[in-house]
């Protein structure tokens, strides 16, 4: 998979069926403001890679260590705050939810997909990646 250089970030409408090495293809300028982080993840199932990887600025900070949902909270400038893995291919829905309900309002959240990690995740789960702004975690089309 393409990484962006620094300043760029993966192009929203070419993000699921990118293909491309070429990064002038899959990436786009990033704008943010001064002293705050331009912040993504690649996310792939095992098939398609096998990766949770969370990205600030063009440079990978932190990697998911196991199947299910990472979630991550890092600072306005990109650094890491806390990480946490859960399993919610088996059982791990029900301890996303209350991690996610414990962290500060107002943090920034990144969740990335690891493996396989839709197989068990409950309403309530996915209820609580809502509350961190997810819009496509019922699998309908993103709308902007």
């Amino acid at each position: 998979m393409l990484n962006c250089p620094a300043g760029l970030i993966l192009k929203r409408d070419s993000m699921w069926s990118m293909r491309s090495t070429d990064e002038s293809d899959c990436c786009a300028a990033a704008a943010a403001a001064e002293g705050v982080a331009v912040v993504g993840v690649r996310s792939a199932g095992w098939s398609d890679g096998n990766e949770a990887v969370f990205v600030a600025d063009g440079m990978n900070f932190y990697s998911g260590q196991g199947r299910g949902l990472t979630v991550v909270t890092v600072r306005p400038d990109g650094t890491l705050v806390d990480s946490a893995a859960f399993d919610t291919m088996t059982s791990g829905s029900d301890a996303l939810a209350a991690y996610i309900h414990g962290i500060e309002k107002g943090s920034m959240v990144l969740i990335g997909a690891l493996d396989e990690a839709s197989a068990n995740l409950t309403d309530t789960a996915k209820a609580a990646i809502k509350t961190c702004g997810a819009t496509m975690i019922d699998g309908s089309t993103l709308s902007m």
